[in-house]
């Protein structure tokens, strides 16, 4: 069976991901059993959830193989894979929220850390702040959610991705536009890349082309890098384009850090 044709059946493309999550951990060197323990249940954590994110927002089967392909390919290149995130009405408010909910969540963790001297009762503490109505309880989900991904796991200065961004703030021809998706990274705001799922083989006309020169020509005076891919180009080479992104990713993590 084609890799394609897996990652659009939702059980093989659990399976599959699973089995990606099997052989990265056995990879994984080191002489220290917990760690590795740890580390295969924390990438399968992140990988399910990024899998289910997938299954339930890809907009189309080619935006579906590639987000698929990507995310394969990613638990192989990065130690956790990618962390795959929903938007809502306008992806740059809502990265600038998070952004500065993370700077107020990394004080609060240095303030427990100094009051308390480890996280071992953190749970704990938490659910009193709920119990005396300090807190609600979907804050404190948030929060267990961020102590998992940037504290045990250091992810903010990993890659993360957002399905089908909106900018309503970046008009072309009286439309805002809305890319399948973008890369970022909490910890550095000028990091970012929009990716295409189509080009121009794979659309009606050449008007539709113009316009999307012009979309790119626009979000790069912005500061987002643009990478188009057609339709055919991903089903005929689906693990290449995705190596094409990781490499560019690679790359441009090991440039920030000379």
């Amino acid at each position: 069976m084609k890799l394609s044709d897996t990652i659009l059946d939702d059980e093989l493309f659990r399976e599959i991901t699973h089995f990606f999550v099997e052989k990265s951990s056995e990879s994984e060197e080191g002489d220290n059993p917990e760690f590795i323990k740890f580390y295969k249940l924390s990438l399968d954590k992140v990988s399910k959830e990024s899998v289910e994110t997938i299954i339930q927002m890809s907009g189309s089967p080619i935006e579906r193989i590639f987000l698929g392909s990507l995310l394969l390919g990613s638990i192989k290149w990065f130690p956790y894979g990618i962390v795959i995130h929903q938007t809502y009405k306008d992806t740059n408010s809502e990265l600038t929220e998070f952004r500065d909910y993370l700077d107020k969540f990394f004080e609060f963790i240095e303030w427990y850390k100094m009051k308390f001297g480890s996280f071992s009762a953190i749970d704990e503490y938490l659910n009193e702040q709920v119990k005396s109505k300090k807190m609600d309880k979907a804050e404190r989900d948030f929060i267990n959610r961020l102590m998992f991904r940037y504290v045990y796991l250091s992810l903010k200065d990993s890659w993360h991705m957002t399905l089908q961004p909106k900018f309503p703030d970046i008009i072309i021809n009286g439309r805002s536009i809305r890319p399948d998706l973008l890369l970022w990274m909490p910890s550095d705001t000028t990091r970012k890349y929009i990716v295409e799922c189509d080009g121009y083989e794979f659309h009606s006309n050449k008007d539709t082309f113009i316009s999307d020169r012009a979309r790119d020509r626009e979000t790069q005076r912005l500061g987002y890098s643009t990478l188009r891919f057609s339709g055919s180009e991903i089903v005929k080479n689906v693990s290449g384009v995705a190596t094409e992104v990781l490499h560019m990713l690679e790359s441009d993590a090991e440039v920030s850090e000379l």
